[in-house]
């Protein structure tokens, strides 16, 4: 109150002291903040480099999971590759088996076959033996 006072009285020399006690107050209240966000940025940049940064350590850890990692897939591809081979070589004997199968069920056809015939043969020759069993007991 007392510089607007002044100002209606004196309004040149008032005024003019008025106006620079607050552009330094507001000079000294954006210097202040400005070092406060200066300081808490570097704050965070430091607490981001000491966290953030991987050490030996880390990277080895990293390393040694890859080559754990690594040598499991090559694990897990031998073993498909053998299971792939079992399962061919099944397959083939399956294959054999049932050629083997096929082949003696043609024999088996043709040993009925071979039987049917004798079968037939049989009976014939019974016919003539009786034929002419009956034709001797005629005479």
């Amino acid at each position: 109150m007392f510089f607007k006072a002044q100002c209606i009285i004196a309004p040149t020399v008032a005024c003019a002291m008025m106006r620079r006690t607050q552009v330094d107050a507001n000079e000294r209240r954006f210097l202040i903040m400005k070092k406060m966000i200066a300081g808490l940025c570097m704050m965070s940049v430091l607490a981001m480099g000491l966290g953030g940064c991987a050490t030996q350590k880390d990277l080895q850890a990293v390393q040694a999971r890859e080559k754990a990692i690594a040598a499991k897939a090559d694990q897990a591809a031998q073993d498909a590759e053998q299971a792939r081979m079992a399962a061919d070589e099944a397959i083939a004997k399956a294959n054999a088996a049932i050629e083997r199968a096929e082949a003696a069920e043609q024999r088996a056809i043709e040993r009925e076959r071979l039987a049917a015939e004798k079968e037939k043969m049989a009976e014939e020759k019974a016919r003539e033996a009786d034929a002419m069993f009956k034709k001797s007991m005629k005479k």
